[in-house]
């Protein structure tokens, strides 16, 4: 190989270090910045759902659950009550 190819290559290889330098800083802020997005999407969001959402809801929804799984479990034992009888 000739020495201008091997004098190429050294100053490609010190471009690409000094590319990937700057690649990582790079990479390094944005994750930064990624950081501060997700915090306040996390403040926003926690916020709205303070705001916005009703225990009621929660609560009548929790009930009427009890509710359907306890109609359930109650037309579960009828069968069985009827099956044996």
């Amino acid at each position: 190989m000739p020495k201008s190819d091997i004098t190429n290559l050294k100053i490609s290889m010190e471009k690409m270090k000094t590319d990937l330098e700057y690649i990582k800083a790079a990479l390094s802020e944005n994750g930064k910045a990624h950081e501060v997005i997700i915090k306040k999407m996390d403040l926003w969001i926690e916020g709205c759902e303070n705001r916005f959402s009703a225990k009621w809801v929660e609560t009548t929804l929790v009930w009427i659950g009890r509710i359907v799984i306890g109609a359930v479990i109650l037309a579960l034992l009828g069968l069985i009550i009827n099956k044996n009888t």
